[in-house]
């Protein structure tokens, strides 16, 4: 139940009489300054999640105020975000979260994250039911968060998400906390940063770019097709595709930009997938067989190195199954590899520079091994093995030679916290992450520890324990930021079901050991 200011002042007007005024009345005071922490209570079933919003002030650590109860169902959310822009250094610092965008019953909401005194959830605003079904792209303005602009997809005439007559629309800010939906737009695909401030300025179109404030720079020119789908982008630059090509477009000046159509040898075909882009380079890759569950030993899979530059696509590595997954470390690449051969999965590490592949696991094919890589060279490896049988988990901290640092034998990774500083010429920023000690298939969170590994420092910071919180199966998850006061929550799971009067919600300062605090209030 939310309890407004305003409920309070009809309480106390309730109780007053003759002008005397009940001095035991209970009067509710609102955080004033700093952020809130947002986290993502869950209920429903485990095959029908249905997840809501609530914050936590780190004034008050007891204290959860709700915005959205589960059965709202949160189809997406984004977090808007502030920071100081860097030109010369390509980089972004004192990245701080400004608001919220989530997307409930068609409509999208908009929930300022700092606080002012106000009951936060008097602030939420609101499009009306617009049909909005994802975010799609995102424009966030760090510098005036207030001018960030989203995309979202929209349902079409067959009133369902995610089919071909999905539509689009632009989503925009306002100064006040406001949020607006714009008109339906052609099909925006990404965008571009201003050539001088690095903010983003431009709608990629199949046809060409839309400037803001601008008319729509053609790039298609000789009748050449339209681009269908952008696979990579940053600031600068894009990789797209068309007519079963790659081409890059990329900006020279003040709304101006190029194109140059990739060599059509190395970069036949569609679905092509992002692994990342460092500041020469763009890392993508291909699989023969689409979607996974085609993929046999038959199947192909390769990696391409465009360079930005002067681009040109290159091959750097190939090899039978496909891939299920990708992520880009600081000198190499990271693929997991399913039926690389008739009988095993492999992780496959790639030189970026070389192409020289190694495969660094393997195991039967009811085994997984996955990467998170940050941007200090150690990264997060899960090794999930006999998954079809009685699934063991493990979790190893790794440098790019493969030396161990760190492991967790029954840990699951719980995700990355956010940079507070990116470097704008590389896709992977983050150092920090989560894991779950003792994590068991069949009660999965019940009695573990939630543990912080700092790649870039080697620290490791057990932040709390669930033990003894629940006697059977326990779902728990933690929302990443980029300030290092964070919530989370804990669900008792019975027969598929998420018990959430029985769910515990949480806070943890990242740089407090055993800092978890339960809330025990809710407003």
């Amino acid at each position: 139940m939310r309890l407004k200011s305003s409920l309070f002042l009809l309480i106390l007007l309730a109780g007053c009489g003759g002008g005397g005024a009940d001095s035991n009345a209970l009067v509710v005071t609102y955080p004033s300054s700093g952020s809130y922490a947002w986290l993502t209570p869950i209920g429903g079933t485990s095959a029908a999640l249905k997840m809501g919003i609530s914050l936590i002030h780190p004034s008050d650590k007891t204290v959860q105020y709700a915005i959205e109860p589960t059965s709202s169902a949160i189809a997406d959310v984004k977090v808007v975000k502030s920071g100081t822009v860097d030109v010369a250094t390509k980089t972004v610092s004192n990245i701080k979260p400004d608001s919220l965008l989530y997307i409930v019953n068609g409509e999208v909401r908009r929930l300022l994250l700092t606080a002012n005194g106000i009951a936060p959830a008097s602030r939420v605003r609101k499009t009306g039911n617009i049909n909005a079904c994802k975010f799609t792209i995102d424009a966030n303005d760090y510098t005036n968060p207030d001018q960030s602009k989203f995309i979202v997809s929209l349902k079409g005439a067959d009133a369902s998400c995610g089919t071909a007559d999905d539509g689009q629309m632009e989503i925009t800010l306002a100064a006040n906390g406001g949020v607006a939906a714009g008109v339906p737009l052609q099909k925006v695909l990404g965008v571009l940063g201003d050539f001088g401030t690095l903010a983003p300025s431009g709608w990629v179109l199949g046809s060409g770019i839309l400037w803001s404030g601008g008319p729509l720079a053609i790039m298609r020119v000789n009748s050449d097709p339209n681009i269908t789908r952008v696979v990579d982008a940053n600031y600068k630059a894009i990789v797209a595709e068309y007519n079963n090509q790659l081409t890059m477009w990329k900006i020279t000046g003040n709304q101006l930009a190029t194109e140059t159509k990739l060599n059509l040898a190395t970069t036949l075909g569609v679905n092509w997938q992002s692994i990342g882009y460092d500041a020469n380079s763009f890392y993508v890759y291909q699989n023969s067989s689409n979607p996974l569950s085609v993929c046999t030993t038959a199947s192909a899979w390769k990696i391409l190195k465009i360079d930005i530059v002067a681009p040109t696509a290159t091959l750097l590595a190939s090899g039978s199954g496909c891939i299920g997954s990708a992520s880009m470390g600081v000198s190499v690449l990271y693929a997991s590899v399913l039926g690389a051969t008739t009988t095993t999965n492999a992780l496959v590490r790639v030189d970026k520079a070389t192409g020289a592949k190694l495969a660094v696991q393997s195991g039967t094919l009811s085994d997984l091994f996955t990467v998170l890589t940050s941007s200090a060279g150690i990264h997060q490896m899960l090794l999930a093995t006999n998954l079809n049988v009685a699934p063991v988990f493990a979790v190893k901290m790794v440098d790019e030679a493969g030396a161990v640092w760190y492991s967790l034998n029954s840990g699951f990774p719980m995700g990355l916290q956010d940079a507070a500083t990116v470097n704008l010429n590389n896709s992977e920023n983050r150092t920090r992450f989560f894991a779950a000690t003792s994590y068991l298939s069949g009660v999965a969170y019940k009695d573990t520890n939630i543990e912080l590994y700092d790649a870039s420092t080697h620290a490791v910071t057990t932040l709390g324990s669930f033990a003894g919180f629940w006697s059977g199966a326990l779902n728990a998850n933690v929302v990443g930021s980029t300030e290092n006061f964070v919530a989370g929550t804990a669900t008792p799971i019975s027969a598929g079901a998420m018990l959430e009067s029985s769910a515990k919600t949480f806070s943890l300062d990242l740089t407090t050991a055993n800092s978890m605090t339960a809330t025990t209030v809710k407003r």
